[in-house]
Formats: structure tokens, sequence, C-alpha cells
């Protein structure tokens, strides 16, 4: 019975020891576990902070490029500053220059008008002492033109064709566009029809004759030979050289000849051509009488060759 007894004592205390060592082996598999998870864990954290120690890395490096570029963008910008303030005073200095050249320009222009007045009044007095024949004829010539035109304006005044007021008509109308300016008035209609093929026959007569043009007390073409009447084209310098009828052309020496009384003022001066081109000409003023009315100046140039 004793021996029953502890037989069944021994198998109880074995099952506490079996089970107790199994909880204590369940127990070192969870420690043990935990301690791997640890392991693993601190070896995520550690590449986590080698990441994010490389990532750090690159922004410092970052942020040093972007330093450096800062920096070189400001010795660009001084360099650009520098450039623009050279720039500037180069601009002043042309500038200066400039002003400087079309002050001379504007000089010279006014000593060459002056020069050409001076010219024009001994060529003049030369002409009207008779020291000069073929000068003569060339007036002779003008005067005769200047009194056929103010016959053919009378002639047309007493037919009721055109009225004594649309030639001293002032209010000069801009032609829209024209480049140089040119205008019409009560009388250029009348004078292209009437006048125009006039001035065309002269200057196709075999002499010396070179051009001519009416033009009143303002300087005012209502018209021009044909060829000098041609269609604007745009271009400035065929338009200067080609579209004089309308034009307004008041120079030194044309004020000059609207305030002389003499029967005809001769002149030497530098034509306009195209702007660019001037012809040296000889020119006769000859006084347009219209009813008894000063109308403006019949001009014929010439050229001796």
């Amino acid at each position: 019975s004793e021996v029953k007894n502890l037989a069944n004592q021994t198998a109880k205390a074995t099952e506490e020891i079996t089970s107790t060592i199994d909880t204590l082996e369940g127990e070192a598999r969870a420690v043990i576990g935990q301690i791997e998870g640890g392991a693993q864990a601190s070896v995520e954290a550690k590449e986590s902070v080698a990441k994010i120690e490389h990532t750090l890395s690159g922004v410092s490096e970052l942020v040093e490029e972007v330093d450096r570029q800062n920096d070189q963008i400001a010795r660009s910008t001084t360099t650009i500053s520098s450039h623009i303030t050279k720039v500037q005073d180069v601009l002043t200095s042309f500038d200066s220059a400039a002003i400087h050249n079309e002050r001379k320009l504007d000089s010279a222009h006014k000593r060459m008008e002056a020069l050409e007045l001076t010219a024009s009044e001994m060529f003049d007095g030369i002409v009207k002492a008779g020291l000069s024949p073929k000068d003569s004829e060339m007036v002779e010539k003008a005067q005769a033109h200047a009194q056929r035109l103010a016959e053919i304006a009378e002639a047309s005044i007493e037919s009721g064709e055109i009225s004594l007021e649309a030639f001293f008509d002032h209010n000069y109308q801009l032609v829209e566009g024209s480049n140089p300016p040119r205008y019409r008035n009560a009388l250029s209609d009348w004078a292209d029809r009437n006048w125009q093929p006039i001035i065309d026959e002269m200057i196709t007569k075999p002499d010396a004759t070179h051009m001519c043009s009416p033009a009143d007390m303002n300087g005012f073409l209502p018209t021009h030979v044909s060829d000098r009447s041609r269609a604007p084209t745009g271009d400035l310098l065929h338009d200067t050289k080609y579209c004089r009828n309308g034009r307004i052309i008041l120079d030194p020496i044309d004020q000059k000849a609207k305030a002389s009384n003499d029967p005809y003022m001769m002149a030497v001066y530098r034509q306009e051509g195209d702007g660019q081109q001037y012809e040296v000409v000889r020119n006769v003023y000859v006084p347009l009488f219209i009813a008894g009315r000063r109308w403006g100046d019949s001009e014929l140039a010439y050229i001796f060759e």
C-alpha cells in the first residue's frame, strides 16, 4: 500500500516537473524570441539610422552646392551689373557724340545755305549786268514761259472754268499717308489739267532746261511735270524724287525770291533729288502775276553741260 502511494506521488511529481519544464521552455522561447526580435529591430534601426545619416549627408552636400551656386550667381550678378554700367556709359557717350555731331551737321547745313545765298547773289548780279549771254537766253525763255502760264490762268478765270479765289486758296489739305507730305487745294485739279502739259512741253525742248514748276507764295506746288508726279510707292527715296506735285518747299533761296520785286532773280543751288543725291542747277525765278496779283513764281532750272 505504501509502495503504491509512493509511486503515485512520484508520478505526480514527475508530471509537475514535466509541466514546469514545459512552462520554462515556453517562457525561454518567448524570451529568446523577444531577444531575437529586439536584435532584428536593432539591426533595422541601425539600417534606418544609416539611411538617415546618408540622406542628411546628401542634403548637406546639396546645401553646400546651392551655396556655391548662390556665390557664383552673386559673382555673375556683379559682373553683369558692371557690364551694364559700362554699356550705359558707352550709350551716354554715344548720345553725347550724336548730339555733338548733329549740332555740327546743323551748323554745316546753315553754312552751306549761307554759301548758296552768297553764290546766288553774285550769280544774279553777273547775269543782270549782262555779263553771261547764255544765262540771259535762259532768262528770256523763263519769262516767256511764265507769261504763258499767266495767260492760260486768266483765260480760265474769264471763261468761268475756275475762280480767281481758287488760285489763292491757302487751305492746303494733307494727302493722307504721303511721305514726304503732299497737299491739295482748290487749284490742284485745274493745274494738273492746264499747267502740267505746258511745263511738260518746256522740259522736252532741246536746250539746257532741266526742270520747271510753278510755286505759290508759300512754296506750294499745285502741279509738277508728269515725271515728277508719279504715284507714290511708299519708298521714301522714290517718293521724294518722283512725287513732288503737292509738296510745299520754301527754302531760304525760295523765300528770298518771294520777297524780291525784280523782274526775275537768279540762283544757283543744290536741287533735291531723292533726298540723298543732289544736282547743282542754275535757276530763274520769274514772278507770276494773275489778274494783277502776285500768285508766286514760275521756276526754270537748267544745267549747262
